[in-house]
């Protein structure tokens, strides 16, 4: 995975919150940051999956996909934590 470096600008109050939350992880901030924008994206794209199930008519094939692709988001989010 290639890293990207950029600068963020954000609320004083916040980044203390996140570094201390980070301190009492055991996380640089930036490591700390990096897993909640990760966990973020990672529950947006399980919500964008669960709006796209027809769940009135949903077969059991399409429920076996859906399982699959939510359990390929879970994965591919995992090694943040």
């Amino acid at each position: 995975m290639e890293e990207k470096r950029f600068t963020l600008r954000m609320d004083g109050e916040l980044f203390n919150e996140i570094a201390e939350i980070a301190k009492e992880s055991r996380r640089s901030t930036a490591k700390e940051i990096e897993l909640a924008v990760a966990m973020h994206v990672k529950a947006y794209r399980e919500n964008e999956l669960m709006k796209s199930i027809d769940r009135e008519n949903l077969t059991d094939e399409q429920a076996r996909e859906y399982l699959k692709r939510d359990i390929t988001i879970s994965d591919k989010y995992e090694k943040y934590k």
